[in-house]
């Protein structure tokens, strides 16, 4: 034990008085714990919009894996794969150091390529236009801002039919 040691007895009676008297009210809190509220009222802002978009889309209710504050979805993967689109940094093209072709079409792999030319996805394209357009309730010509950057309230249903696209494709995990 640490009984008779001066500096533990000094602390052990400094102990004593805060659990009966309680923390002085003029302390100010450290960087450390504004940042922990700070996040925590972001954890709890995220969990808010995830049980909304779960009760949106029928879905139990289950907690948030992450607490990366996801934009776009709350699907990691989704919400990863479109700010990397709009971003213009996917990983269509490959990298520094080996480029990707289309297989289909033996030509640099793109947003555009992907989207709005390479044969193969010509299926998936006509559904991802049919939804877009349906969505924007008017006459369109679909393009990279349509797809990435719809008027706020229409968003989420443009979003989910790029989603769509994407895992029909066999895309979402390689943007």
């Amino acid at each position: 034990m640490d009984v008779g040691i001066p500096g533990n007895e000094h602390t052990d009676q400094l102990a004593r008085i805060g659990s009966h008297e309680g923390l002085p009210s003029d302390l100010k809190p450290s960087a450390r714990e504004l940042i922990a509220i700070i996040n925590q009222k972001g954890y709890n802002e995220q969990d808010h919009k995830w049980s909304i978009y779960c009760a949106d889309h029928n879905l139990p209710i289950l907690t948030n894996p992450s607490h990366k504050i996801n934009i776009y979805s709350p699907i990691k993967r989704e919400d990863r794969a479109y700010s990397r689109m709009r971003l213009r940094v996917t990983r269509l093209h490959g990298d520094y150091y080996k480029t990707v072709l289309c297989p289909q079409c033996n030509i640099h792999n793109t947003f555009e390529h992907l989207f709005f030319i390479c044969p193969k996805h010509a299926e998936q394209r006509l559904e991802l236009s049919a939804g877009v357009i349906a969505a924007y309730k008017n006459p369109l010509i679909i393009n990279r801002d349509s797809l990435l950057m719809p008027p706020s309230g229409i968003a989420p249903v443009v979003r989910l039919h790029v989603f769509k696209f994407l895992r029909d494709t066999g895309y979402l995990d390689k943007i």
